[in-house]
């Protein structure tokens, strides 16, 4: 019987050393400390938890439990009860019977957001806050710990990043360029992109221009940006029969931080404002110059190189638009000039000349010019005078040789070759026969 007893007293033993045992570190499953449905931040691979703004923090377990505790508290010990304030200490219990429950008094519900609190299926998420004067004055983070107990006994320990809160937000795309034709109406459309580089999530609020607002729609303004996230803004303009121009437009978003809290105690971060990509409307004729003379008065366009071939002949038109008369004079090099018309009618003399331009339409100015010598680069030369400013421009023309040129001369060469070959074949048959007639 005796012996019976140590064999069972034995096995006890041996089952007791064998099987795991049920500590808080085997309790603890999963950390994850975030905003609300957002992701974790990591600085020198620790949590990070961010002053001045409710956070998330999840416990998994491995089981249910029907009381748990969170402790937050500065470096690694933590403090004396009776030095405790909100600089160095904060502490929560969830309670099956009773809920959700702060166990300092610091005034303003301490810090506990029940509203976001929740217990589901062994996941406890406990939304907290800390005062944003727990990061000294100077500094961008600082070391804490988080403790987690449960019924006074350690379930987790880890060492924690508090960081101040940080507001911020640029944008990911450069100037939206657009181009449209002179008196058309049309819809322009693109898009630029609103990047979150803070800590805190942000929603972004209306965006507004300084011209044109009532031709400008921009979508998803009112777009929460999680920490890192990104946010697309598609932008539409509803054009005029505007004239020929530049018309360059400035806006500017702003981003207000989320989950602040909002009563007093805490600082509250204004909202940052950024401007966002830079709209450049070019309203003239694709693959023109567009010149613009005394502050967009006058403008005129003109191609900048064009191609010809050698012994043709090409009509070479520019446009004028804009209120005034304008002193004209207009030369060629290295080609043949043949005539000059102004809204349909001839120039007598090209060099010199007086047009009345308006700024309802535009006018054009064709040059007939004539290629009269190959391989060579031409120009054509303006020169305006309004109001005493004059200003010179010049078209390249680059002239080539025709395409059956080409294929003459390389036939040349082709029979240049047949009839040397014949030459030579000729003349040593006519060698080697003198030679054995010898």
């Amino acid at each position: 019987m005796r012996r019976g007893r140590i064999i069972i007293m034995f096995s006890l033993l041996i089952i007791s050393v064998l099987l795991p045992t049920v500590d808080g570190t085997q309790l603890s499953k999963q950390l994850k400390i975030s905003f609300p449905d957002d992701v974790e931040q990591t600085r020198f691979n620790l949590p990070v938890f961010v002053a001045g703004r409710w956070q998330c923090i999840n416990i998994t377990l491995n089981e249910t439990v029907d009381e748990l505790t969170v402790s937050l508290y500065k470096g690694e010990i933590s403090p004396p009860s009776y030095v405790r304030d909100e600089t160095n200490y904060y502490s929560w219990r969830y309670e099956a019977s009773s809920g959700w429950s702060a166990l300092h008094n610091y005034g303003a519900d301490s810090y506990l957001n029940k509203s976001l609190c929740s217990q589901h299926d062994g996941v406890y998420c406990f939304c907290v806050g800390v005062n944003q004067n727990v990061i000294p004055t100077g500094k961008e983070w600082i070391n804490w710990t988080l403790q987690i107990t449960s019924r006074g006994e350690e379930v987790f320990s880890q060492k924690i990043v508090i960081e101040k809160p940080e507001t911020g937000i640029e944008p990911k795309t450069g100037t939206l360029v657009f181009q449209v034709e002179p008196f058309t109406i049309a819809n322009l459309s693109s898009s630029f992109g609103i990047h979150n580089i803070g800590n805190t999530p942000v929603k972004i609020k209306q965006v507004s221009y300084n011209k044109l607002i009532d031709r400008i729609a921009t979508s998803n303004q009112g777009a929460i940006l999680p920490v890192d996230g990104a946010s697309t803004h598609n932008v539409t303009i509803v054009t005029k029969k505007w004239p020929p121009g530049r018309i360059i437009i400035e806006g500017t978003t702003t981003a207000s931080p989320l989950y602040w809290f909002p009563y007093g105690g805490i600082t509250y971060t204004s909202s940052v404002q950024i401007p966002v990509p830079q709209i450049y409307i070019y309203v003239g004729h694709s693959d023109y110059e567009l010149e613009e003379i005394k502050k967009g008065d006058i403008t005129f366009q003109y191609k900048r190189n064009i191609k010809m071939v050698y012994g043709e002949t090409k009509n070479v038109t520019s446009y004028i638009c804009g209120n005034g008369n304008i002193s004209f004079s207009l030369s060629s090099t290295n080609l043949t000039l043949l005539g000059v018309w102004y809204d349909g009618k001839k120039i007598g003399d090209p060099t010199s000349f007086i047009v009345r331009s308006t700024n309802t339409s535009e006018h054009p100015l064709v040059a007939k010019i004539a290629a009269q010598k190959p391989n060579i680069t031409g120009y054509i030369h303006y020169r305006l005078n309004f109001n005493g400013q004059t200003n010179s421009y010049t078209t390249t023309v680059q002239v080539e040789e025709t395409f059956s040129e080409k294929k003459q001369g390389g036939s040349n060469v082709a029979t240049y070759l047949v009839f040397a070959g014949i030459i030579l074949v000729t003349s040593y048959i006519i060698y080697t026969r003198i030679k054995y007639n010898k």
